[in-house]
């Protein structure tokens, strides 16, 4: 199975928050010229989405000062950092098809030097792996590209080491 291994290194560790349920947040909370990273290796054993949930709160939004990077295999996904500190609610998240093998995902938030609100961070919640649709609904050597949606989006699900995927109203009012 899909399991992620979590490692935060460096002088200003990650830690768990549990303040809007539980969360990961970079170390550097208001302290200027500072960085924290948090590193994530994950085995994939099917095609999957990787997702999660973020929220930043530092200075910058086009051109972000302090800004949190976010690679896989040391590629550059998104660099992003917020210049609001009022509203800093959950309503950003990032999605990202990963083929099988073993990948190294990457969140480094910077401080610069300057302004060190308390509102200086860079936060992620509800990291999950899920297997696609396309491996579950394609032959082996299959190649067709399955997408849903509505109020009923079909599900994968994983049964004795094989995966299908059930529509969403199964059981359900049509």
């Amino acid at each position: 199975t899909d399991k992620f291994t979590l490692d935060s290194y460096g002088d200003y560790l990650w830690t768990v928050v549990d303040e809007v349920g539980i969360s990961l947040r970079s170390g550097n909370r208001s302290i200027h010229s500072s960085n924290s990273v948090l590193k994530a290796t994950v085995n994939v054993t099917a095609t999957s989405t990787l997702s999660f949930d973020f929220r930043a709160l530092g200075e910058g939004v086009n051109t972000p000062y302090d800004k949190c990077v976010f690679s896989i295999d040391g590629v550059q996904q998104f660099c992003y950092g917020y210049l609001e500190e009022v509203n800093y609610l959950w309503e950003n998240s990032f999605s990202i098809d990963l083929e099988p093998g073993t990948h190294t995902l990457e969140w480094s938030y910077t401080k610069d030097s300057s302004v060190n609100s308390s509102y200086d961070y860079f936060e992620i919640r509800d990291l999950r792996l899920t297997p696609s649709l396309n491996s579950a609904l394609n032959v082996e050597g299959g190649n067709l590209h399955f997408t849903t949606d509505g109020t009923y989006p079909w599900q994968v699900m994983e049964e004795d080491g094989r995966l299908y995927a059930p529509s969403g109203n199964a059981g359900g009012a049509s």
